[in-house]
């Protein structure tokens, strides 16, 4: 494959497409429905607006029909292990890729080609069975995007033995596995505690969205602007940081290439190969590489032998497969099923990787190097300063307040930035934070919410136990700012004005993060405590919630028309969303819980162009690029 075409796709990466299609296709869901442990989620497929400042304009009731739905009178499901114990592992690999590529998100209806010409009997049956329980007003939907890998971790699960397909009952025991499976997939565990009928919603979104948001919301255009700049960003850092280095020449060293660009150049290259399919089957001709772009070392590195047992504790969140988003079979060819996991492999799985060869070097200090000195003292700080170039606001980073920091002094932001012409002030709190497996694959609305609310309200506990004194995290650090300049003991700016406008903004390292519904009740939690320790509502303005990559996206808006302008047209969707509580609490609290990134993607499209043609020398040669600008 020559280098020309690949980057001609790459270029079509750059721009949005019509924001009214992108949306239809990315199944945009916030999942609800009842109160209880064991209920199954119903989907609200919520459409983009294209006019007005409103995220979302309306909604359609969608979900996944399963087992319990088809055969009701079977009391006992039966396991899906026992379903595919005589399955071989590749037909599985395969299945998987159909189902991606043929039937993900498809309408019940749209499905009747899984079925056979040999099993007429059976297609009949399951039409019946289907017909007698749908509800008109519902939109049902064969499987989802991460049934697939639901089955591939299912097959991983069991050991491997080479055998024969018997093709005796194998499509129904396939249409049950997919059935079981989005059973498995849909059930929550959740009992209502509030009487606001849109919180109740927002509680219930959550719940299902954080565990799936990523794959079944996958948005390749968002994921894509995300990750490709953050990877290029990290190697740019790890290559020269006098603590990475050491870290960034083990890495190589495994994976087995002379430099990072070989790495993403390998993935991209992959990436673009199969991403108009969504699944399949990668061989590997040097012939066709005529720019000698893919490095089946790097391949071979994210690859998992088709011969690997995993057990499910292992693999929770698709642990596994976010390392290893390949398969590779005994023939040398290398099978995709995720592309989502495969593009996270530029950014997301780095962090992993340089944390083991850190312990492998018995170097101290990951933790904080990655988070502090390269997340929030280097990306933060330099996205932000990208925004300040004409010097329209006063600024700090947390470095520049420690330097005037004296004994007692403490509760400083990490970036602090104070409008020159209204001294307006933006607080920016950063946090790159990890939930872990077992809390996103227990769907427990209690359990995901005292995570989050430990990790971005309050410290309560810790991998010990409770803490004896609970210290303010995130959302909690922002309000403790803000109590400081109104009580004129804001050490890092004494000519503060008590009186100051206040946007107080959370930056989270990944919009994985604010998964549909979290940012209404984030904001919940914000208002709550501010009253709680004093503070004065009436110049402290409602929270910020946004991904870091949004201010690299939308630098050059920021810089024009200032970060108090968007942030107030959000305030403004926000206060017409509330204004629809009565009328319709779904779509309601649809818009009431889009993060700001969420709303500037939806309401302000953006295209990715200046900001790809920024950064795509530092990978691409100029020689190869230049004709395809």
């Amino acid at each position: 494959m020559k280098f020309a075409k690949r980057q001609k796709t790459l270029k079509k990466l750059h721009g949005r497409p019509s924001p009214k299609k992108e949306r239809k296709k990315d199944n945009n869901k916030a999942n609800l429905k009842h109160q209880k442990k064991g209920s199954q989620t119903v989907s609200m497929k919520y459409n983009y607006s294209p006019k007005g400042n409103m995220a979302y304009s309306n909604f359609e009731i969608q979900r996944v029909v399963g087992f319990k739905d088809i055969y009701p009178e079977q009391a006992t499901q039966p396991s899906i292990a026992s379903l595919l114990d005589q399955i071989p592992r590749e037909k599985i690999i395969r299945v998987a890729q159909v189902l991606i590529n043929l039937y993900k998100n498809a309408k019940v209806e749209d499905m009747q080609k899984f079925f056979s010409a040999n099993n007429q009997a059976l297609k009949e049956d399951f039409n019946e069975r289907f017909l007698r329980f749908k509800d008109t007003a519902t939109v049902y939907n064969f499987c989802s995007l991460q049934t697939p890998v639901e089955l591939l971790k299912q097959a991983f699960s069991i050991p491997y033995s080479q055998r024969e397909l018997n093709e005796d009952g194998f499509e129904e025991k396939l249409l049950k596995v997919v059935l079981c499976i989005n059973d498995k997939l849909t059930e929550f565990t959740y009992q209502a505690v509030t009487n606001d009928a849109v919180e109740k919603v927002a509680e219930l979104i959550v719940v299902n969205s954080f565990s799936q948001k990523d794959i079944n919301n996958f948005n390749l255009n968002d994921v894509f602007r995300e990750i490709f700049t953050k990877s290029i960003d990290i190697f740019d850092y790890v290559s020269t940081d006098k603590y990475f280095k050491p870290i960034y020449d083990g890495f190589l060293n495994k994976v087995g290439i002379k430099n990072h660009k070989e790495y993403i150049n390998s993935i991209l290259g992959l990436f673009i190969v199969i991403k108009d399919q969504g699944a399949g089957t990668f061989t590997y001709d040097q012939q066709k590489d005529l720019d000698n772009l893919i490095k089946t070392n790097v391949l071979d590195y994210i690859s998992l032998p088709v011969t690997s047992n995993i057990s499910l504790e292992e693999n929770e969140d698709y642990r596994v497969f976010r390392d290893k988003p390949l398969t590779k079979l005994s023939n040398g060819s290398y099978e995709i099923v995720n592309i989502g996991f495969l593009l996270e492999r530029l950014f997301s799985s780095l962090y992993f990787d340089f944390k083991l060869i850190a312990k492998e070097l018995d170097m101290n200090g990951f933790e904080d190097q990655y988070k502090q000195a390269f997340m929030e003292k280097t990306l933060l700080c330099k996205y932000l300063e990208e925004v300040n170039q004409k010097g329209k606001y006063t600024v700090m980073n947390s470095q520049a307040c420690l330097a005037i920091k004296k004994k007692g002094d403490d509760g400083e932001p990490d970036y602090y930035m104070k409008s020159k012409r209204t001294g307006n002030i933006i607080l920016f709190e950063n946090k790159d934070i990890l939930i872990h497996g077992k809390i996103k694959e227990s769907r427990d609305f209690n359990k995901i919410i005292a995570e989050y609310k430990n990790k971005l309200l309050l410290k309560t506990y810790n991998d010990r136990g409770a803490v004896k004194t609970p210290k303010p995290e995130g959302i909690g650090q922002l309000i403790e700012q803000i109590k400081k300049i109104q009580n004129n003991r804001a050490f890092w700016d004494k000519d503060a004005s008590t009186e100051s406008t206040i946007y107080p903004v959370l930056v989270v390292s990944d919009s994985k993060l604010l998964p549909d519904g979290m940012p209404y009740l984030m904001q919940k939690w914000y208002v709550d405590r501010c009253q709680s320790e004093g503070v004065n509502m009436s110049n402290t303005r409602p929270l910020i919630l946004l991904s870091i990559s949004t201010l690299l996206l939308y630098a050059k808006e920021f810089e024009k028309n200032g970060f108090e302008y968007y942030f107030e047209q959000y305030y403004k969707s926000i206060k017409k969303a509330k204004n629809q509580k009565e009328i319709d609490p779904f779509l309601a609290c649809a818009n009431l819980s889009v993060s700001f990134s969420e709303y500037m993607q939806n309401v302000h499209p953006k295209n990715f162009a200046d900001t790809y043609e920024s950064y795509k020398n530092k990978i691409f040669p100029e020689s190869t690029t230049s004709n395809n600008n």
